[in-house]
């Protein structure tokens, strides 16, 4: 059986969207004291975006059908590692199925994601930020699928999975978008109707 592990969308009002959401989230990201991997945005600047885009909120609301969560942006920098960075985003496996929206943000094509598949367990690795991972050993991984983060793609996170540096553009920065029902059997299906 073949798994369906992402699913990218011709996004409507993506460039009017882009022209107003891009300009605000590299201000914010270059605000931050910090950068970690993942910079969850704050209840009030989740509000500011979408007073500023509307857009998005619409458009997500039609696609999708589900309340936001969270945001956050996704920072990668030359420090990136690039070797075992294979992973699940999961602290515990509890579904088959967690699906994030990737929004590309700037450089988000310096990047493939790159699917894998084992039968070998996962280690556990605190990233900084206060987050963490399982993460695999990439030269006992057998490669099953790839994208390149050009527009919006809803991507289920639970499958294994790593992003790897196709060019030198730095930093890379995307959002990453989180849903009430992120593990839910409709976003599943949103992802299995894939074109």
């Amino acid at each position: 059986m073949t798994v369906t592990l992402y699913r990218k969308f011709n996004w409507p009002k993506y460039e009017q969207i882009q022209e107003k959401l891009v300009p605000y989230i590299l201000e914010q990201v270059d605000q931050m004291p910090e950068r970690f991997l993942f910079n969850k945005f704050t209840l009030e600047q989740k509000e500011q975006i979408f007073q500023l885009v509307p857009e998005l909120k619409e458009t997500i609301d039609e696609i999708i059908g589900d309340e936001i969560l969270d945001i956050k942006a996704i920072y990668i920098d030359k420090t990136f590692r690039t070797k075992n960075v294979a992973h699940i985003d999961a602290e515990e496996k509890t579904s088959d199925t967690y699906c994030r929206l990737n929004w590309p943000i700037l450089n988000s094509d310096n990047h493939e994601t790159v699917y894998f598949d084992t039968e070998l367990d996962p280690v556990w690795e605190e990233v900084p930020g206060g987050t963490g991972a399982f993460t695999y050993n990439e030269d006992t991984l057998e490669r099953i699928g790839s994208f390149i983060l050009d527009a919006p793609t809803l991507m289920n996170v639970l499958e294994i999975h790593g992003m790897y540096p196709l060019g030198n553009r730095f930093p890379r920065i995307i959002l990453t978008i989180d849903f009430d029902n992120s593990n839910s059997a409709e976003l599943k299906k949103i992802i299995d109707d894939a074109d």
